[in-house]
Parts: C-alpha cells; sequence; structure tokens
C-alpha cells in the first residue's frame, strides 16, 4: 500500500528530529499519529545505510513514550529508556543472523553488536537470515496484552531475508494482527518480499542521502575528522552504513583487492586472477563487500571510459584512469557492470562462495574478453 502525501502537513520540529531530511516519510507518520490511524503494519523502504531502522525505533519511542511533547519522547521516563536500551517489554527486535547464532549463547552477543552500530549489521562468517523460529517467537510476543501504553511493537530489520518458511508464517500475523498490535519492517530490497506482505503494509519511502549529509553524520554523530568524512562519504552512494564500512582499515582491503583483481584483468594477468579467486575464503563478511567494492570501481571505471563525469573512488582516481584506458570499449564497463549487479542477487539468495568467486572471474573474462 503506496503513502499518500498530497495533503499539506505541518509536523512538529522535534518529530523524528534526527530524520528531517526524510520529510516525505515523517509527514505520514505524523499524519498517522495526529489523525489517530497508527496502523497495524508498516514497511520502511529506502537504500541500505540511511537509517530506517533508527526511525523505527525513534517512531516507536515516540508513540510509547506517556510525557511526549511536541513530536518528542521525554527521554526520561521507564518507557523511553527501555527503548532506548532494547530492553522494552513490549517491543521485540529481530534482524538476520545465522541459525547457529540464533540458537546459541552468541545471539545476545549479535544483539549487543546491532545495538552498537545501528547503522550496519553484526558480522557473521555464515550466511543469515530471518528463521521461522524467530516467527514463532513473534507470534508467542504478540499473544500477550501490553505492559504498558502504545501498545505492542515488532521491528523487522532487513526483512527481505526472511526464509520462505519464515515469510509464510509471518504472512498469517499479518492478515490477523491481534489487537493493539504494530509491525514495522525495513528493507532496501521490498521486490524480494511476499506480494501478499507488501500489500498489507503502508509502504514509508525514505529517500538516499546526499553526501553533505553523510559528511555531516560523520561529523557530528562519529566525530570523524572533515577531511576523512569527505574521502568516505563520497563512495558511500548516501549510505551512512557503507560510509562506516569504507572507514574500517579491513574494508580498505576489501577495496585494494578488488582494485586490483581489475587491474590484473584488463593486464591480461589471468593467473593472478585465478589465484585470487583460489585463495579466499568461505566468509560472507569479505564475499558481500568485495562484490560490492568491485561494483562501485566498476561503475567508476564505466564513467571514465565513456566521459569526464563524477566517479565515487576518487582516492583511486589514478589506477581506474589507467584501467579505463586499456579497456576496449566503455559497453565492455557497462556490460561487466551489468552482470555484477545480477551476481550480488545471486550471493544473496545462495552463498556458494566456490561458484561465487568463479563466476566473479568469468564475468570480468568475458566482459573483458580475456
Amino acid at each position: 500500500m503506496e503513502i499518500d502525501n498530497s495533503k499539506k502537513i505541518s509536523v512538529p520540529d522535534g518529530f523524528l528530529r534526527a530524520f528531517s531530511v526524510q520529510e516525505t516519510a515523517r509527514k505520514f507518520l505524523w499524519q498517522a499519529y495526529a489523525g489517530g490511524r497508527i496502523a497495524s503494519a508498516y514497511l520502511f523502504v529506502g537504500p541500505a545505510g540511511v537509517g530506517k531502522f533508527l526511525a523505527a525505533i525513534e517512531f516507536v519511542k515516540f508513540l510509547k513514550c506517556p510525557n511526549k511533547k511536541d513530536g518528542s519522547p521525554c527521554e526520561n521516563c521507564q518507557s523511553c529508556r527501555t527503548i532506548n536500551n532494547w530492553d522494552n517489554p513490549d517491543v521485540f527486535i529481530i534482524f538476520p543472523m545465522p541459525k547457529s547464532v540464533w540458537e546459541s549463547e552468541s545471539r545476545g552477543r549479535a544483539y549487543e553488536d546491532f545495538k552498537k552500530s545501528p547503522h550496519l549489521r553484526p558480522s557473521f562468517e555464515k550466511s543469515s537470515s530471518i528463521l521461522l523460529s524467530m516467527i514463532h517467537n513473534v507470534q508467542r510476543f504478540l499473544s500477550t496484552p501490553a505492559t504498558g501504553g502504545g501498545g505492542k511493537f515488532v521491528l523487522v530489520a532487513d526483512a527481505h531475508k526472511m526464509n520462505k518458511e519464515a515469510a509464510n508464517a509471518f504472512l498469517k500475523t499479518l492478515e490477523e494482527p491481534p489487537p493493539d498490535t504494530h509491525i514495522i519492517l525495513s528493507t532496501d530490497r521490498a521486490e524480494a518480499l511476499l506480494p501478499t506482505i507488501r500489500s498489507r503494509s503502508q509502504i514509508v519511502r525514505f529517500r538516499r542521502l546526499s553526501t553533505e549529509e553523510v559528511v555531516r553524520h560523520l561529523v557530528y554523530t562519529y566525530g570523524f575528522p572533515p577531511e576523512r568524512a569527505d574521502v568516505v562519504a563520497s563512495i558511500s552512494e548516501g549510505s551512512i552504513a557503507r560510509a562506516l564500512l569504507t572507514s574500517s582499515d579491513e574494508f580498505q582491503k576489501v577495496r585494494d583487492d578488488a582494485l586490483k583483481l581489475l587491474s590484473d584483468a584488463v593486464k591480461g594477468d589471468i593467473i593472478s586472477v585465478w589465484e585470487w579467486a583460489s585463495a579466499q575464503k568461505s566468509r560472507m563478511d569479505y564475499a558481500r563487500p568485495f562484490l560490492n567494492s568491485l561494483i562501485s570501481i566498476t561503475r567508476d571505471v564505466a564513467v571514465l571510459s565513456s566521459s569526464n563525469g563524477n566517479i565515487l573512488n576518487k582516492d583511486f582516481e589514478g589506477e581506474l584512469v589507467s584501467i579505463a584506458r586499456r579497456i576496449g570499449s566503455p559497453f565492455d564497463a557497462v556490460d561487466m557492470l551489468s552482470k555484477l549487479l545480477s551476481l550480488q542477487s545471486d550471493l544473496d539468495r545462495n552463498p556458494q562462495y566456490a561458484l561465487f568467486y568463479n563466476a566473479v572471474i568469468d564475468v570480468v573474462a568475458n566482459s573483458l574478453k580475456l
């Protein structure tokens, strides 16, 4: 269900203050509250890392606060404090994780990691998903009445990662939600959700952040030096999460690997390319960042091959210009970019690592006609 923002609404400055740039979402959610029509299910949709899940927490905190004023929760009552600490008895949070983590003591550590960096997700060696057992926990949680005012809430981060069994079970809850219960799902891939889940949720859209907005967030929220924030934000693609990942030494190593792979490929050094593939480990926390980096770098090469447009990886500009000169045609770079984007979806659905790394090499080799 799409949202209608045709009416002009005056939103208090304090309402979702930290998300003031998300004007469309703020207007719609304030209209729902002011009209006394809080839906049983919302789907927060938008690019990864722009704060959808954090906005959901802030919205719930506002709704649950008994002392709210001028669009803001009080931040001092027990409800506000426990929601900030992720231990409010009326708020249940789930997010993707491996079954081995969900069913062990590691689950608590995963929640602590997520709470510390909610723009990001905890890092797991195995692929993660929202499991059927998680949905069963949700259903048990919703079967009891709220302990405080405002009802009960379930927050589902990265909802597109529900496995088939979980999605079907979750759909039953959406079809017949218990009284005074609300569900907020967040995703950057709404198309991967069941159409019936989308149709039973009110869709709230979040937009990509500008580079200037990412810089401001990095400087004032995370304490980045302005010069470093500028570099990181330029390759963040409007995502605070991507900016934070990019700033780490580990991610820089991944970016270096992606640049070297493409550089070796355009030089025809197929031996080095295959050596890279055979040396990689079966780790999602390497495979996905590597593919994201390779896609970003290939996009810049396509830009440089066809024009003098703006590139994202400005710190790699010299190497990227050299790669672009070696590529026979801009169409080769565009072809490679298109195929790498397809691999991104394949990796999420079926993370067979050996096949994935071989597929990367096949895409690069075929696009560059090695």
